[in-house]
């Protein structure tokens, strides 16, 4: 059974760690890319690297955030490096030539389009965004479960394949062995 509405949705807060690029698409739409430095929640796996004393430490992932609009207008002058920022938007892949190497490549960017940013300056911006991902965290864990709704519809359309399959092996079977009114087989 197909999904109705297609989920394509994060939630991230972060630390820019790289100067903001504001630019003009070629549509004349200003653009503003970002790239946060993300912590993984302790949930999922973590990205250890090795430090050159030997020790080792975890690594955060860096998406890159793009900003469009009058979104990217406002936070232009206000987003610095080292910022705390809260970004929701979609998930996004383009295709793209890199004209810096020699012949030119086709590449692919995976980058996260903002439709919201906010910039965390106090505790309390910290704990709201924090509250927010923690509601959109459980509402995923809820859709995840097992027993959940998705499951149970899955389990639901399992079920009436197998019946109709049972179905239709018996019509096959009495099609292939006709019986008598009295439940005899006819020569």
């Amino acid at each position: 059974m197909p999904v109705k509405k297609p989920l394509n949705t994060v939630l991230l807060v972060g630390r820019v760690c790289k100067p903001p690029a504001l630019s003009v698409a070629r549509s004349g739409k200003s653009m503003l890319t970002v790239i946060l430095s993300v912590d993984r929640p302790e949930n999922v796996p973590q990205k250890v690297v090795a430090t050159e004393n030997g020790h080792t430490r975890t690594e955060p992932d860096y998406p890159v955030v793009v900003m469009t609009g009058d979104l990217a207008r406002d936070l232009a002058g206000k987003v610095q490096l080292d910022t705390n920022l809260f970004v929701s938007g979609i998930f996004q892949t383009r295709d793209y030539i890199d004209r810096t190497v020699q012949p030119p490549r086709k590449r692919v960017a995976q980058e996260v389009l903002s439709n919201n940013a906010r910039i965390l300056e106090t505790p309390a911006d910290m704990e709201r965004a924090q509250a927010t991902i923690d509601q959109a965290r459980s509402a995923a864990e809820h859709l995840a479960a097992p027993g959940s709704d998705a499951d149970d519809a899955q389990r639901k359309a399992r079920n009436e394949r197998k019946r109709q399959r049972r179905e239709r092996a018996l019509a096959r079977a009495a099609a292939s062995n006709p019986t008598s009114p009295s439940g005899e087989s006819q020569p």
